[in-house]
């Protein structure tokens, strides 16, 4: 398993590099509607942006390639509707497999940290220069030993 943190840019500067991998990075919008499971409506503002979704309704696959066919350069689900003791629980997305026409990253953040995020955004809509997030993920750090 690996935990995932965002940065907003402006605010923070990775100073461990070598412990992190970014995943994806850019600026961030909401889709409208927010499930993606449909037409997205303001798809102008999602190209070269990473869309932010709302889990439900529709399968992940079928939410990357709505906001994939915007324009979008990523997309990160926000599992809004989680449980109240699952909150800040972490998990993978899934498919069965059989699209390959995916070109961009994803990821699905927990409830806590989709809120979290959709306060960044609400607040950067607001200005001139919208935020721009890093998406990263902490690299696990272990021994490993080999026999001969």
């Amino acid at each position: 398993a690996c935990e995932l943190e965002y940065n907003e840019q402006r605010k923070q500067k990775n100073t461990a590099s070598s412990q992190l991998h970014v995943i994806m990075e850019g600026a961030v919008a909401r889709a409208e509607p927010s499930e993606a499971c449909e037409m997205i409506m303001n798809g102008h503002q999602l190209h070269g942006k990473i869309a932010y979704v709302d889990r439900g309704d529709c399968t992940f696959v079928q939410k990357i390639l709505n906001a994939q066919a915007v324009g979008a350069i990523g997309v990160v689900v926000g599992n809004t509707n989680a449980a109240p003791n699952e909150e800040n629980l972490h998990f993978m997305m899934g498919g069965d497999g059989s699209d390959r026409t995916i070109s961009i990253p994803s990821l699905m953040i927990a409830k806590a940290s989709a809120l979290q995020l959709l306060d960044h955004i609400s607040s950067s809509s607001s200005s001139s220069q919208p935020a721009v997030f890093q998406f990263i993920r902490k690299k696990h750090t272990g021994s490993s030993s080999s026999s001969s």
